[in-house]
């Protein structure tokens, strides 16, 4: 906008209002089908300060938000202090592609909070996205 355009602000505003439908009625039922998939997990616990974790997932249908491409992800904790665990992971494949993650936490057994983050689809800065996770249990 120009300054010319605050006088005529209102022409302004008709000129790039919509106040025409474009939706139609369809005749079809709509339906979508979710995605399904099998995940099989495993831990072993190193020893008491480190434990590690693989995964396989197996999509059973192509469809939007699901593949049928294999994911293969695995992951570590280390606890040298009981109340501070510090966990990593790299996963490949999927609808996912290459991730890389890494988070921490506060455990003080009755409060616990958890903080990760994950690069998707490439490795640094040549991701194509990040993912922030936080959250936080309390137990009675």
């Amino acid at each position: 906008m120009n300054q010319d355009e605050f006088d005529n602000f209102g022409d302004y505003l008709d000129s790039v209002a919509v106040d025409n439908d474009t939706s139609f009625a369809s005749g079809e039922d709509l339906s979508y089908a979710l995605p399904k998939s099998i995940t099989l997990s495993g831990t072993y616990r190193l020893n008491p300060k480190i434990t590690v974790e693989a995964d396989y997932q197996q999509g059973l249908n192509n469809t939007a938000g699901g593949t049928t491409t294999p994911r293969l992800a695995a992951g570590a904790e280390a606890r040298f202090l009981s109340s501070l665990p510090i966990r990593f992971g790299f996963a490949l494949g999927g609808i996912q592609g290459t991730a890389l993650a890494f988070g921490f936490g506060l455990d003080l057994k009755a409060y616990q909070l958890d903080f990760g983050f994950a690069y998707q689809r490439g490795l640094f800065y040549g991701s194509k996205g990040i993912n922030f996770a936080l959250s936080q249990r309390i137990t009675l």
